[in-house]
């Protein structure tokens, strides 16, 4: 985005403004990046406790023999 609005950073509305000639891909992924920064900005904002609250673990043990490549 910085290439394209000439300046060291960008904001959202500079997001919005260009989007529409940015490629699809781009038009498609930015967005999501965005709203992830403002959830990690204010987490409780959005309805995020503590990591603790939302973390679960999961894990499983497998045994497999041992595999030679031909």
């Amino acid at each position: 985005m910085r290439e394209v609005t000439g300046k060291e950073r960008g904001t959202d509305a500079d997001y919005y403004r260009i989007s529409s000639r940015l490629p699809r891909e781009t038009r498609d992924y930015v967005p999501m990046m965005i709203a992830a920064a403002r959830i990690a900005k204010d987490p409780a904002k959005y309805g995020f406790g503590s990591d603790s609250q939302h973390r679960r673990t999961a894990a499983a043990e497998v045994a497999q023999e041992p595999r030679v490549s031909e």
